[in-house]
């Protein structure tokens, strides 16, 4: 943790958090749930592609099957055709 870019974030339900992989380096500490499952947190994890995403560096060529080009959709959900 180095002062000044570390912001610990505590989350409360019905708390959402949108995080862009590839500008934010994030992490979690270690969670004990709850024994009660009425009690116990609910995630959910959502990949979204946006049609206007960065380019990658070249580390990436692998993962996209070399589409790392500005302006480009790569993985997760693709908009609808004609909805952005």
């Amino acid at each position: 943790e180095r002062e000044g870019v570390f912001l610990p974030m505590d989350f409360q339900v019905g708390d959402i958090q949108l995080i862009n992989n590839y500008v934010c380096l994030h992490s979690r500490n270690a969670y004990q749930d709850y024994n009660d499952e009425s009690e116990r947190r609910h995630l959910l994890r959502l990949w979204l592609s946006q049609h206007n995403g960065r380019e990658l560096p070249d580390s990436f060529l692998d993962v996209y099957h070399g589409n790392i080009e500005p302006n480009t959709a790569r993985g997760g959900i693709p908009p609808l055709s004609g909805r952005l």
